[in-house]
């Protein structure tokens, strides 16, 4: 399975290239790095040229519209690694779903989906528990608050039944990325906490994912989605 990056000399994109060129992971090589910047970078216009299975996108999430552009011309499941999305990119990301398989990771580690889970059996245990999710990322970290600690909001509200949910953000020197839920009730608190320290840890499921999205039908597909791999 030959794997793009767009956006690929960015600090995601430079993980991802190490486990491709390692071959730490069957069945998934480099096919191209598109970027403006870098000794290995191709333009867009180059990477048509290409062999290409799967595009990963780990650029910025401006960049949208051209990955979903060239996936869909090229038809070919696309990977959005990016987050802090607009309604109309998010309206645009759905409506490209209808052609070709889309994953919209807000976060590859697979770590998080079981935070997810424990996340969401206490939602049941505490059903009107105050909610405090703290995200702490590096300091470059543009979005804010993050798009797993959205998400994680998201996924509360879904479930229903909780009380007061909040969100506190934090940016510090070169967090890779932590998330603590706690949920307060009446006398007693559960806190739960995901760390990464090294980026290669969503690296190596970045990669994971795009081969199991290469096996999935056209669709709009999330990080809970990929259960089992």
């Amino acid at each position: 399975m030959t794997i793009q990056l767009f956006g690929g000399n960015g600090k995601m994109g430079r993980a991802i290239q190490n486990v491709l060129y390692a071959r730490d992971i069957a069945g998934a090589k480099l096919g191209g790095v598109i970027d403006k910047e870098g000794e290995n970078a191709i333009a867009l216009e180059m990477a048509y040229t290409l062999p290409c299975d799967i595009l990963i996108d780990v650029s910025h999430h401006d960049a949208t519209n051209k990955c979903l552009a060239y996936a869909l011309a090229r038809h070919i499941p696309l990977l959005i690694a990016t987050t802090g999305h607009t309604p109309q990119e998010m309206t645009d990301i759905e409506q490209a779903s209808l052609s070709i398989p889309i994953l919209l990771c807000e976060n590859l580690s697979p770590g998080m989906r079981w935070l997810k889970r424990c996340m969401l059996a206490g939602a049941n245990l505490f059903p009107s528990a105050t909610v405090t999710i703290s995200e702490t990322h590096h300091i470059s970290k543009v979005d804010s608050p993050s798009g797993t600690a959205l998400r994680l909001e998201a996924l509360l509200e879904t479930q229903g039944g909780c009380g007061d949910i909040r969100i506190v953000s934090e940016r510090v020197g070169e967090q890779v990325g932590t998330h603590h839920i706690t949920f307060e009730a009446e006398g007693e608190a559960i806190s739960i906490c995901h760390k990464v320290y090294d980026r290669t840890v969503y690296a190596r499921e970045g990669v994971r994912g795009a081969l199991w999205l290469a096996r999935q039908p056209k669709g709009l597909y999330r990080t809970e989605d990929m259960e089992g791999i």
